[in-house]
């Protein structure tokens, strides 16, 4: 049963290095479109700022771990993955908020869900608030998949450290795999 939670753990994994490709794909997307929309209001401080933390930040993540993590000899322990996602979290959630609570207005009062018989001032109005409502789709996704990755370590369902030494493995994504 661990084994399955673990594989399931890894594809929500792939769902995230995927969201990990999409965030600054679609915020970069939003930022063109708004560009060319005369009634979105883009709040340029907020949306570069987060492109750029979009960008960077989980590409840096993505890289310092899976090179730890396909390592035969791994240095990334299970207390140091615990202490990166709980600063992954609070960053996200942090970031999550801020955002929506910046650009939560930024087509004025057309609904979030974009609906086709919508009286919008213009066409390309519409998929200005696709783009938004997929960004904050990705966003939040994101945001959430790491709670869940958090709370999943937290409750033991990686192999712990000690039961790894014990054993003479390290951390890495075939232990964890095969529970040890």
């Amino acid at each position: 049963m661990g084994s399955f939670i673990r594989y399931i753990l890894g594809g929500l994994v792939g769902i995230w290095l995927l969201l990990v490709i999409l965030a600054p794909i679609t915020e970069f997307g939003k930022i063109l479109m708004f560009k060319m929309v005369s009634k979105a209001e883009l709040n340029r401080v907020i949306e570069y700022v987060y492109f750029l933390i979009s960008f960077l930040v989980p590409w840096w993540i993505v890289v310092t771990n899976c090179c730890v993590c396909f390592a035969q000899k791994g240095i990334l322990t299970p207390k140091e993955l615990i202490r990166k996602l709980i600063f992954m979290v609070i960053v996200w959630i942090a970031i999550s908020v801020f955002y929506t609570y910046f650009t939560k207005n930024d087509i004025g009062d057309v609904p979030s869900n974009c609906p086709p018989d919508y009286p919008y001032s213009e066409p390309k109005l519409r998929l200005a608030c696709i783009m938004r409502t997929a960004n904050y789709v990705i966003m939040w996704t994101y945001t959430s998949l790491l709670i869940i990755f958090l709370i999943s370590v937290l409750s033991g369902v990686l192999p712990q450290e000690e039961d790894m030494k014990k054993k003479g493995k390290d951390f890495n994504i075939k232990t964890v795999v095969e529970g040890v």
